[in-house]
C-alpha cells in the first residue's frame, strides 16, 4: 500500500515539474515582449505631443524619416520595426524574429477608447504592439495629453529622468533581459 501512495505521489511530482517547465518558455517571452513595448512606449511618451516646429500632420512630417528624427508622439502613427533597435538604430540583440509596431490616435478625453478620425483632440492613445516570433500579439496602451508636464516649459534649461532601464545577460548563450522603471516623482501625466 505504501508503494502505492509513493507511486501516486511521484508521478504527481512529475506532472507538477512538466507543467512548470512546459509554462516558462511563455512566461519569458511575455516577460520580454513587456520589456520591449515599454521601451518603444517610454521612447513615445516622451516626445511632445504637437510637433514643435508646427506640423500638423497625424504623422511623420516632411523629412522625418526615421525614429531618430521624430519629435512628436504622432510622428510614430504607423510605425513597424522587424528588426528591433533602440531609436539611435543601435540594435537590440537576441530579437530575431520580433516585431513591433505602434497605432497613434485622436481619442475623445471623456472616452479614451473611442477614436475621432482626423478630428484634433486634447488627447492621443498610442497603441505599441509586440509580437513574438510565434506570432503571439502584447499590447501596451498609453495616453497622451497636450496638458501634460512635458508640453510646459521650464523656466530654466533642465533634464528630466523619467525612466532608467538595464538589459541584463548572464553566460554567452543566454537571453537578454531588458527591464526598467519609473522614478517615484514621475506624476502620472508624464511616461
Amino acid at each position: 500500500m505504501c508503494l502505492l501512495i509513493i507511486g501516486g505521489m511521484i508521478l504527481s511530482s512529475v506532472a507538477v515539474v512538466g507543467a512548470i517547465a512546459r509554462g516558462r518558455p511563455v512566461q519569458s517571452e511575455r516577460q520580454r515582449a513587456v520589456g520591449l513595448a515599454e521601451q518603444l512606449m517610454t521612447e513615445i511618451m516622451q516626445c511632445a505631443f504637437q510637433d514643435p516646429d508646427g506640423g500638423t500632420v497625424l504623422g511623420r512630417d516632411a523629412g522625418e524619416t526615421g525614429r531618430a528624427t521624430y519629435d512628436d508622439v504622432d510622428d510614430y502613427e504607423g510605425w513597424e520595426g522587424s528588426i528591433l533597435t533602440r531609436k539611435d538604430g543601435t540594435p537590440l540583440a537576441g530579437y530575431d524574429g520580433w516585431k513591433r509596431r505602434v497605432k497613434v490616435t485622436y481619442v475623445t478625453p471623456g472616452n479614451p477608447n473611442s477614436g475621432t478620425g482626423s478630428t484634433v483632440t486634447s488627447l492621443k492613445r498610442i497603441v505599441v504592439t509586440v509580437i513574438t516570433p510565434s506570432d503571439v500579439k502584447y499590447e501596451l496602451v498609453g495616453l497622451r495629453s497636450v496638458f501634460g508636464a512635458y508640453e510646459e516649459p521650464p523656466p530654466v534649461e533642465t533634464n528630466y529622468l523619467t525612466w532608467a532601464g538595464v538589459a541584463v545577460r548572464v553566460g554567452d548563450t543566454a537571453v537578454t533581459v531588458h527591464g526598467g522603471a519609473h522614478p517615484l516623482n514621475v506624476t502620472s501625466s508624464q511616461p
